[in-house]
């Protein structure tokens, strides 16, 4: 009895018959790591380059900074290639940039989602021409 159900449960999780259980609950937020410049514009930050930041890199992309653990969800393997992209284009004598996470809060009402925007570095850096 219990090979059988041992059976059933690896099954029930290898494709083709898994229920696929990270689509079955679907996020209320989204999150992405944004550059804004001194007048408020935001671009990618691959956008930028000679970046030149008042932090460790590493540390920008920690969640906690812009609110309780699980509170927004974030992409990890995103925020990874973005700060990557920041550690490997370093410079110096840019222009004052703000790394900040945009928070998007996605509710089933008409209209754009909300948002919000939190700064997780202070940096300068050369804007792409």
């Amino acid at each position: 009895m219990f090979v059988a159900y041992a059976s059933i449960a690896t099954v029930v999780r290898a494709y083709p018959f898994s229920t696929f259980d990270m689509y079955a609950h679907p996020e209320d937020t989204a999150s992405h790591l944004l550059a804004r410049d001194a007048s408020g514009h935001v671009q990618e930050l691959t956008q930028f380059d000679g970046w030149s930041c008042d932090a460790t890199v590493e540390n920008m992309g920690a969640p906690a900074t812009c609110g309780p653990l699980g509170s927004f969800s974030i992409t990890t393997y995103k925020d990874q290639d973005l700060l990557r992209w920041v550690r490997t284009h370093a410079g110096e004598n840019g222009e004052p940039v703000d790394i900040v996470r945009r928070i998007w809060q996605l509710e089933e009402r008409p209209g754009p989602p909300t948002m919000r925007d939190c700064v997780v570095g202070h940096c300068r850096a050369t804007r792409h021409p």
